[in-house]
């Protein structure tokens, strides 16, 4: 469950990030997952589409973990 709080947080920053570099779409976002972390990127991917579905900004952008 703590994925949904991690993704909210990410979907702040995202929209900060935007705001002080005045970008109007943001269309992938490039994510580093630490194995040790035990964060589940399907989850992540969930709630992120869940968030981000009437935000122009981050509608239909794509999560990349590495």
């Amino acid at each position: 469950m703590h994925e949904y709080s991690i993704t909210s947080s990410l979907v702040n920053i995202l929209k900060d990030f935007a705001k002080k570099n005045k970008l109007e779409k943001i269309s992938k976002v490039n994510i580093d997952i630490d194995p040790i972390a035990n964060i589940e990127p399907d989850s992540i991917n969930f709630y992120y589409e869940y968030m981000t579905k009437d935000n122009t900004l981050l509608k239909d952008s794509k999560l990349i973990f590495n």
